[in-house]
């Protein structure tokens, strides 16, 4: 009895130290975006080139998976959205690191995006290296 009395009042401390939900914007994915983590207090930052200028451009917004303002260091998303602005095709290459380091652990990852004659957008994942 005692045993069951223990994992009874286990389960229930266990409960109550469940997190708050995220209750950030949700992220709409669709053709037009692309979502990274991302976690900017470490140093570390997203950055892209393409091989292509004039078929894209990218707007980015970093949006923080932080609930209590308190709280420093946490995490979050960087959300690219893809502007079409020609018909064609580039290859768009992002790196995650820190601007002043160059090492071969940076994380890579590489998008061939098309863009149609009605100024659709297709984004397709060639290459990931995630460090």
């Amino acid at each position: 009895m005692k045993k069951t009395l223990l994992f009874i009042l286990g389960l229930l401390v266990l409960a109550g130290c469940t997190s708050k939900k995220n209750e950030q914007p949700e992220i709409v994915k669709d053709p037009n975006t692309i979502v990274f983590d991302a976690n900017p207090t470490t140093g570390y930052a997203w950055s892209y080139k393409w091989n292509q200028d004039g078929i894209i451009e990218l707007d980015e917004e970093y949006i923080s998976d932080q609930i209590d303002k308190e709280v420093t260091g946490s995490g979050g998303k960087m959300v690219y959205k893809i502007k079409p602005l020609k018909e064609g095709t580039t290859t768009v290459t992002f790196t995650y690191q820190r601007p002043w380091e160059s090492t071969d652990s940076d994380s890579i990852v590489v998008y061939e995006i098309t863009v149609d004659e009605q100024l659709n957008v297709e984004p397709k994942l060639i290459e990931t290296y995630l460090d």
